[in-house]
């Protein structure tokens, strides 16, 4: 049963990146992205992103209630590295749905698909993005996650427009990042944070409508920009 499953979910994910094509063979390039961490130790940064401990500040859970996910929607993870949240997202999206880790750094691949293995999670798959696009399946996805990421990309406008051409309908983009202006205990320093307000502005300039919700995490704001259709 399990193997059909999978085997279901394989074709289900191979009718999604036809359409792309080449561009899903793996990158002869990373090029470089602004603040990208040295994942070369790949096992002490899944230990930093997996501990236990981090489940009191980020509130996965709460995340996952707040995006409102159901089965049979397609997801994608952005900066997934060990899939925290990728997994999670799986699960919401189970039965029908496909999630994607996406991560520029595949060292983290291994980890993420075995971990979903032996949790039964066989509609969870990996891409290899590059950090000036995420090569997503166009017209594919109804949620994209951003979490701890955006911070690290160096030209947002033109990254929007390619999470644009991966939604489909009134697709969803979630970013959840630090606060910039308060004190706190986790997360990088305030020159790396993005002020909500500043993404927002981002976002509605490429053609989003957005809200932001700072009051359900402690330490970092929510923002929904939900694609406009004309």
């Amino acid at each position: 049963m399990k193997h059909l499953l999978r085997l279901r979910c394989l074709l289900l994910v191979g009718l999604l990146l036809s359409s792309v094509g080449p561009a899903w063979s793996k990158p002869q390039e990373k090029g470089s992205s602004h603040g990208h961490h040295d994942f070369s130790d790949v096992e002490k940064w899944i230990e930093r992103f997996e501990d236990p401990s981090r489940d009191v500040w980020q509130k996965p859970e709460k995340v996952i209630e707040k995006l409102a996910l159901e089965p049979g929607m397609n997801v994608a993870d952005i900066g997934a590295a060990s899939g925290y949240f990728a997994r999670r997202m799986a699960l919401a999206v189970s039965p029908g749905g496909l999630a994607l880790a996406v991560d520029i750094e595949p060292s983290f691949f291994p980890y993420v698909i075995e971990r979903a293995y032996k949790e039964g999670q066989y509609n969870l798959f990996t891409v290899e993005g590059l950090p000036d696009d995420p090569r997503l399946p166009p017209k594919s996805l109804d949620l994209i996650l951003i979490v701890d990421t955006l911070h690290h990309i160096a030209e947002r406008p033109a990254y929007y427009a390619r999470l644009k051409e991966g939604l489909r309908g009134a697709g969803r983009v979630v970013v959840v990042d630090f606060k910039k202006d308060e004190v706190i205990p986790v997360g990088p320093g305030p020159e790396m944070r993005l002020r909500a307000e500043d993404v927002q502005a981002e976002f509605e300039a490429a053609g989003f409508s957005v809200e932001v919700d700072r009051e359900t995490l402690d330490y970092q704001y929510i923002l929904t920009a939900t694609l406009k259709r004309s």
